[in-house]
């Protein structure tokens, strides 16, 4: 969800409880920046500041449940994006 004033939320679910990783930048071949939470939960939300309004984001999203399993998505950094 495109936010005002340099923000961003990024939101998904998991099927179990599991920790919220979004790494994110404005280059489509590296992710270097990240936000995360390691509550386990289902309704993972993350709120991204500190964004150059007008510049394209790209971003992926990681959970980790309690037995160390991981699912990431979307494989690639190259999608999806958002414009700030």
């Amino acid at each position: 969800t495109p936010g005002v004033s340099g923000t961003m939320v990024i939101s998904w679910t998991t099927d179990e409880s599991s920790t919220t990783r979004v790494d994110y930048g404005s280059n489509g071949s590296s992710l270097p920046l990240n936000a995360s939470n390691l509550t386990q939960v289902t309704a993972h939300s993350i709120i991204l500041t500190g964004l150059t309004v007008g510049q394209t984001y790209r971003y992926r999203v990681t959970s980790v449940d309690a037995y160390s399993n991981s699912a990431t998505a979307p494989a690639s950094p190259a999608s999806p994006a958002w414009r700030c």
